[in-house]
This record gives structure tokens, sequence and C-alpha cells, in this order.
């Protein structure tokens, strides 16, 4: 058998108006994060540990400035010692607990997961 030239149809095609239907952005993908009682991102003792996981690279229970400025440079190339300061709520370092409490009871309500998460694979927003 020998291949054919030009497009091939599976018998079922889809029209204009359904392709305009389809959603083009994550945006229109995402689902709603859970919030916690002051109607910010719910962040968990479990899901925290993760994330700090990645940041206490040597294990010791603490993370200074410079090793957190280190770490999000991954994602955000031109954070400023400044920025990585005022997460830290001025402190020289943190620890899991300090970190926790902060976060618990956030108020973010504007924050897509998701599209930070990208930033690492397109910084330039293309």
């Amino acid at each position: 058998l020998k291949p054919q030239a030009g497009p091939q149809h599976s018998g079922s095609s889809t029209s204009m108006g359904e392709r305009a239907k389809r959603p083009t952005e994550l945006k229109d993908l995402a689902l709603p994060l859970p919030r916690n009682e002051k109607g910010g991102i719910l962040i968990t003792e479990d899901e925290l540990k993760v994330a700090w996981e990645f940041f206490d690279t040597n294990g010791k229970g603490k993370l200074t400035m410079s090793e957190i400025k280190k770490r999000l440079q991954t994602f955000y190339k031109d954070i400023t010692t400044r920025e990585v300061k005022f997460l830290l709520n001025n402190q020289p370092e943190i620890t899991f607990d300090e970190l926790f409490a902060l976060l618990k009871d956030n108020q973010l309500t504007n924050f897509d997961p998701v599209k930070e998460a990208f930033k690492v694979y397109d910084p330039n927003n293309t």
C-alpha cells in the first residue's frame, strides 16, 4: 500500500464556529484555586514542604536571603535583593515555620501558578 497524497479526513469535520469556541489561552483552562479563610490562595503545610525542599538543598532548616535569591532566579531572572528582602520581611533568614506562618493567611487573589511555572520556559512571555 502506498500512502495517499493530500489531507486525510477521518469522516468527522469541525466547523469554523466550533474552532472559534475552543479556549486559546491557559487562563481559559484554569481550574478555580482553593481559598483560605481570608480569600487568598490556600497553601497547605504539605504543599509548602515540597517547595521548601526545592529551596533548602542542604537540609539545614533555614534559608538565607542569598539562597532564596539564587533559587528564585531560576524563575525570575531579574529579581532584586530588595524584592527578596521584602519577601523575607527584612529578615536575614527564614525557617519553614516562619514561612508557613507568613503564607497560610495570605490574601493573594490574582495569582496563577500555571502561568508562573511557564515563566521558566518562556521568560519573555512570547
